[in-house]
């Protein structure tokens, strides 16, 4: 193994005693030469065959010895944890210090992940739920080009599977955790954005509850100092629609800047005008050019997050330099627009929709989250995805609030909401979430029934209560399930309105 401070080409294997190397570790194997995957996740559900298994402290690593994934035709390629006894059996990397041992096994692995050729681009994504969408168009407009998608939101990582993210493998995902480095103090963003060197910095509005310390200032500070390390050769992506990243917008000097909007008509790209017909679509301006177009999400929020990839799109493929972008005509610019309603971002828990033939129904599986404004955005996109005589229905979960959140303000706007996009049938399923009690719940129901819901309950469980619940739906509905831990209920639904059509 080359000297790790010295990046070199795409690294797709090494040995378990360099991966002790990396981490200043003790590799503990029969084969300190087994190869490992340079892949490090933390979540023994999501990680795969050969990579490296982070056992977080405080996390038992019987757990992931019980789910089978640490021996067999599943099993790591290592697993890392802090202390000084290895895992029986299991080739395992002690260290003394996780932190350490991540940021610089990180900082390694992402220098090799860096893309070759000149048209190769890195793009690190930062703020809420959305930079899964913003990444996910991004990625599947280059179709297969030199491209490498990063993100400081864990679950975002996770959904995308990235070659590496950091917060992958950090304190369960805190968004701006600040992470022990030799000498120094860096917090996720500006530690990712160390690793990866972007190309493109994209910043959407942060959704959900701040992590612990965090204030909404202090985020806009660190997107602030990564800009300034930038040059003008690379480019910073912010959805000014958010205030204080329209602020930030105009202290930004060094990178060329790009800005995204439904609201400011003179950000650099502008979409208005959304509407429903045989597609979503949205008049959208970018350097002169104006011209509507299918988008491949529905709702505005959300639309919002895959133009903030459309602009990240452009800036990686070197379309925001002047000399460049003035040579593009409107045929040009039509292609382009072509590309994006084909960059369809969804995928499971992340508003996939089923068809159901036989009864006409249709299923949204929006479990990835559980946050305000994503049962907001998910409101908003629920009638725009079904048929205009269909009937809506919803089974949420309980929102995830953090201390700046209001338990029951919350709820009780995300009843209206629900109410407002017309949803006919709506269940709140309690226990989703292991701090929760069911007052959020009851005051979401409650605001739901107070604005034109005709038929709410609240299900303690999956079983016969969601049975008596699906009953009361109408074969051909449209439903929305949302919320963490609700998965299993897409196929129960899918087979329980596929026995009702089948029946005599």
């Amino acid at each position: 193994m080359s000297d790790p401070s010295q990046p070199a080409g795409l690294v797709t294997r090494l040995t378990v005693a360099e991966l002790a190397q990396l981490a200043n570790g003790r590799a503990h194997t029969v084969r300190s030469d087994a190869l490992v995957r340079p892949v490090l996740t933390a979540d023994h559900r999501t990680v795969g065959a050969g990579e490296v298994l982070v056992i977080l402290p405080g996390t038992p690593w019987e757990e992931a010895l019980a789910a089978g994934v640490l021996a067999g035709g599943r099993g790591v390629g290592a697993v890392l944890l802090e202390g000084t006894e290895p895992i029986p059996g299991v080739p395992t990397v002690t260290v003394a210090h996780m932190r350490w041992a991540l940021w610089h096994t990180a900082a390694w692995v992402a220098a090799r992940h860096a893309p070759s050729g000149p048209a190769g681009a890195v793009v690190l994504g930062t703020g809420g739920r959305g930079v899964s969408t913003a990444l996910q168009v991004c990625g599947r407009l280059h179709d297969g080009e030199d491209c490498t998608l990063h993100s400081t939101d864990p679950d975002t990582a996770a959904d995308l599977a990235l070659p590496m993210a950091l917060t992958r493998v950090a304190d369960r995902g805190a968004q701006v955790a600040l992470y022990e480095a030799p000498g120094d103090r860096l917090s996720a963003l500006r530690a990712s954005a160390a690793l990866t060197r972007p190309d493109v910095l994209v910043a959407l509005p942060l959704t959900g509850p701040l992590p612990a310390g965090a204030t909404r200032p202090r985020i806009a500070g660190e997107i602030l100092a990564v800009a300034r390390e930038m040059t003008q050769d690379q480019t910073v992506v912010l959805c000014t629609d958010d205030a204080d990243l329209r602020r930030l917008a105009g202290r930004i000097h060094g990178p060329q800047v790009m800005t995204v909007s439904t609201t400011d008509p003179t950000a650099t790209v502008h979409a208005t005008g959304f509407r429903r017909d045989q597609a979503y679509t949205a008049t959208i301006a970018w350097r002169g050019h104006r011209s509507v177009a299918a988008l491949p999400v529905r709702g505005r929020t959300v639309a919002v997050s895959a133009l903030a990839g459309f602009a990240a799109f452009l800036a990686a493929r070197g379309l925001t330099v002047p000399a460049i972008a003035d040579g593009l005509d409107g045929d040009d610019y039509q292609d382009l627009l072509a590309l994006l309603s084909l960059a369809d971002p969804s995928g499971p828990g992340r508003m996939q929709r089923k068809s159901l033939p036989g009864c006409g129904g249709l299923l949204l599986d929006d479990t990835g989250t559980c946050s305000l404004p994503d049962m907001l955005a998910a409101a908003e996109a629920l009638p725009l995805y079904a048929r205009p005589s269909q009937e809506l229905a919803a089974i949420v979960g309980e929102l995830d609030t953090g201390a700046d959140e209001n338990t029951v303000k919350a709820h009780t706007r995300a009843g209206k909401a629900l109410a407002a996009a017309g949803v006919r049938h709506l269940a709140v399923v309690t226990g989703t979430l292991p701090t929760a009690d069911d007052t959020g719940a009851k005051a979401l129901l409650t605001a739901a029934a107070d604005h034109g819901v005709d038929h709410t309950e609240l299900l303690t469980d999956t079983g016969p209560h969601l049975d008596r619940f699906a009953e009361a739906l109408p074969a051909g509905s449209a439903v929305l399930v949302k919320g963490l831990g609700l998965g299993p209920v897409l196929p129960y639904l899918a087979a329980h309105f596929t026995a009702r059509v089948a029946k005599p």
